[in-house]
């Protein structure tokens, strides 16, 4: 993501340190600006997909471990591991 930003800020500074219009330059600046807004766009969707999931594959986890537990507590009488 950063790498992102400071290639469109890049863009940008040189866009108007560049010898030609300033409607042209707005133009690039807005197109640039536009590019930066949909890639952030894309950026938040595939974020949002990676959480979710992650969230799914801990609740697995979560579920698995609890299932094991259960498991093991019949077997110890609920004691523990502990010895006397």
């Amino acid at each position: 993501m950063q790498l992102l930003l400071g290639a469109v800020i890049g863009a940008i500074v040189m866009a108007l340190f560049a010898p030609q219009r300033g409607d042209v330059t707005r133009e690039e600046v807005r197109a640039a600006t536009e590019d930066l807004r949909r890639r952030a766009d894309e950026l938040t969707e595939r974020a949002k997909r990676v959480s979710d999931e992650a969230q799914v594959r801990t609740q697995k986890l979560i579920d698995e471990a609890r299932k094991q537990m259960q498991e093991i507590r019949p077997r110890d009488g609920g004691q523990g591991s502990a010895s006397a």
